[in-house]
């Protein structure tokens, strides 16, 4: 399993650049998480995740198709279950 974080807003609510992303990145301090910045809007026009509740998450899976989207801190332990049925079918 591999995560990646979209950037859907600066911290002014503007559209993020490729700086935000790039300081982000840097502030989270690990090399290996892609950070990438939306900077056409199109995480939330595409996505199930309406950007009200903070951080947002959405599993994708192998073929990139949405499985699931979620709002909150919380939550891994589902996500991880979601995994485990789309691998059985």
């Amino acid at each position: 399993m591999t995560f990646q974080i979209g950037l859907f807003e600066g911290l002014d609510g503007d559209t993020p650049g490729p700086e935000v992303a790039a300081d982000y990145h840097e502030m989270l301090g690990s090399p290996d998480l892609p950070v990438l910045s939306d900077t056409q809007g199109l995480l939330l026009k595409n996505t199930p995740y309406n950007g009200r509740s903070l951080p947002g998450k959405c599993l994708l899976s192998p073929e990139m198709e949405i499985l699931y989207c979620m709002s909150g801190h919380d939550g891994l332990d589902d996500m991880y279950g979601r995994i485990e049925d789309d691998l059985a079918q």
